[in-house]
């Protein structure tokens, strides 16, 4: 693994545990002098709490260390979902993550995440 892949790996993980334990308001300056990464995030459904929250803590870890994050709403739609990380690796997100509609149905965007060299994460369910 290279050095950029364990950096974002590093990241994404020091991210989800700081969406997890910081109450809103806890925000440290990021360093203008550390890369800025672009996350991608795709839910199974913006409809659901469980996902919006996820969606916010993400939002309130990344944007204030300057990190971008693309946020999709997959609508409960296994294909809408595969578009919309080809999407995303088009968009030139550095990691996604995803929580998918359908955990065997997922592969083809997990499989393209690899071909584009990008650092994948599956959220809530397991991937068959």
């Amino acid at each position: 693994m290279n050095k950029k892949m364990v950096r974002l790996s590093a990241l994404v993980l020091v991210c989800m545990l700081l969406f997890t334990a910081c109450s809103k308001g806890d925000s440290a300056a990021g360093d203008p002098g550390a890369p800025k990464y672009t996350i991608g995030y795709s839910n199974m459904d913006s409809n659901n709490p469980h996902f919006v929250n996820w969606g916010e803590g993400l939002r309130n870890a990344l944007e204030p260390l300057g990190h971008t994050l693309v946020e999709i709403d997959a609508q409960n739609d296994g294909s809408k979902q595969i578009s919309d990380v080809e999407d995303m690796i088009a968009q030139g997100c550095d990691v996604i993550m995803i929580a998918p509609v359908d955990s065997k149905g997922i592969k083809t965007a997990l499989l393209a995440c690899k071909d584009a060299n990008i650092p994948a994460f599956i959220l809530d369910i397991p991937a068959e």
